[in-house]
């Protein structure tokens, strides 16, 4: 797989303003900084080696906005933290057959809100279904034919992860309802959160594409516009 030909579907889907960069991970990686490191805590060399790899695309991607020698230490929310007056999303697919990281990067004053996910089309066992998704997304997978379902789960997936990050919170995967948009490549979903006795409601636009068995997904929010 080419990813010149990932990052050009990547920026397909996006803004014009936001920046992409990314490729195989196991591309030459630059190591962290040793503030990095710190806020890394305690963790495996598997996962230094992601963050390696993530922040090496990242920091390729700030560059294209003219952002230079930064660091991209791990916060609080497990996120990046990104220099002042930037947004950004980092996503990775790992498998056999091939393993890839991709970055995504806006200026604050023309993106609120980022995230971008990738997932393979198979490889979630349907016994894990009903723990991702909604009553009504089952059903909706259900009417498709046998042949088709896994995928769309793993598309449902897709569009719960890119939609946790670009609103930098965690979410139980049944709080995030999804549905596709008639025709073309968008899809809308519904956040649910419960606190107490109180119900609040969100609503997200985004969009995804499939690509030489992968689901890359997007949702980016232009600045001075509000989840409704």
């Amino acid at each position: 797989m080419n990813n010149f030909d990932l990052t050009d579907t990547w920026k397909e889907l996006l803004p014009v303003n936001v920046e992409v960069a990314g490729g195989p991970v196991s591309a030459g990686l630059d190591s962290l900084t040793p503030s990095e490191l710190l806020s890394v805590g305690s963790a495996d060399p598997s996962r230094v080696s992601e963050l390696e790899c993530g922040r090496m695309y990242a920091k390729q991607a700030l560059r294209k906005l003219g952002i230079h020698d930064v660091e991209l230490p791990v916060g609080r929310n497990r996120a990046p933290v990104w220099p002042g007056g930037t947004i950004g999303s980092i996503s990775h697919v790992q498998r056999r057959s091939g393993s890839y990281c991709f970055a995504a990067v806006g200026r604050t004053t023309e993106i609120s809100c980022l995230g971008i996910d990738m997932e393979y089309e198979h490889g979630l066992h349907p016994s894990v279904w009903a723990s991702i998704l909604t009553e009504s997304e089952l059903t909706q997978i259900c009417s498709l034919p046998v042949v088709d379902r896994e995928t769309e789960v793993l598309s449902r997936w897709s569009m719960k992860e890119a939609i946790a990050k670009a609103a930098l919170q965690l979410f139980e995967p049944t709080e995030i309802e999804t549905e596709r948009c008639h025709g073309g490549d968008s899809f809308a979903a519904i956040c649910r959160l419960i606190s107490g006795d109180r119900q609040t409601e969100r609503r997200w636009l985004g969009r995804i594409t499939r690509v030489n068995g992968l689901i890359l997904t997007a949702v980016a929010l232009p600045s001075g516009q509000s989840v409704t």
